[in-house]
C-alpha cells in the first residue's frame, strides 16, 4: 500500500539504485530516493543483503513496478534548516561552487544559493572557494529542498536596523538645535 513503511533486502544494486526484495515481489530505491544528497548512490552505500527500511511512494500494477524511499523516513537537510533558521535571519557559509547564476555557500549542512543579483556589494569574480560569506536567507523552499540568501539585503538589513537606532537615541538634533548654535 502507498505510503507503508516495510523492510527490503538489497537484491540487485546498479548505477541507477538498488532494487530490494519486499518478500515475493521487488521494489526499485532510485538513487535520488535513497538520499537527500543528490550525489550519493545506492550502490556506494549498500551491500547486496543489507535490509533497509523504506516507504512505498508509487505501485504501478500494470507495469508491476514499486517505487521506494528512504529519504522519506528521515528529516531532510532543508527542514532542519528551516527549523534553525527563519527569513531574514543573518547565517554565514563557505563558497562550495561558483556557478554562471550565482554562489553556493555551505551553511548548517546544506548548500545555499545566493544568485549573481543579490552578490552585491561582493564581486563575483573576486570570490573564492572556501570564502566565508556572511548573508541574509530570502528563501526556504521545503518542497524543493532550496535555500536562497542574499548579502545585497544583509547590507539593507544593517543600514535599517543602523537608521532605526539612530532614531531611537536621545541624541536627536531638531531644526531648531541646528539654528540656535548658529545664531
Amino acid at each position: 500500500q502507498v505510503g507503508d513503511i516495510v523492510e527490503g533486502k538489497v537484491a540487485t544494486l546498479t548505477d541507477f539504485g538498488a532494487f530490494l526484495n519486499l518478500g515475493g515481489v521487488d521494489g526499485l530505491l532510485h538513487n535520488h530516493d535513497a538520499f537527500w544528497d543528490k550525489d550519493k548512490k545506492c550502490k556506494d552505500h549498500y551491500k547486496i543483503g543489507d535490509v533497509i527500511k523504506v516507504k512505498i511512494l508509487k505501485i504501478n500494477k500494470k507495469d508491476k513496478k514499486i517505487s521506494l524511499s528512504a529519504k522519506h523516513l528521515v528529516t531532510s537537510p532543508t527542514e532542519e534548516f528551516a527549523q534553525k533558521h527563519k527569513t531574514d535571519s543573518v547565517i554565514q557559509g563557505k563558497v562550495v561552487s561558483i556557478k554562471d547564476f550565482g554562489v553556493f555557500i555551505n551553511a548548517d549542512g546544506i548548500d545555499v544559493l545566493i544568485k549573481n543579483e543579490d552578490l552585491n556589494p561582493l564581486k563575483k569574480d573576486e570570490i573564492k572557494i572556501g570564502q566565508e560569506i556572511t548573508c541574509v536567507v530570502v528563501a526556504i523552499e521545503k518542497s524543493n529542498n532550496k535555500v536562497r540568501a542574499s548579502v545585497h539585503r544583509l547590507e539593507r538589513k544593517k543600514e535599517k536596523e543602523e537608521l532605526q537606532a539612530f532614531n531611537t537615541s536621545d541624541d536627536k538634533m531638531t531644526l531648531g538645535d541646528i539654528l540656535k548654535e548658529k545664531l
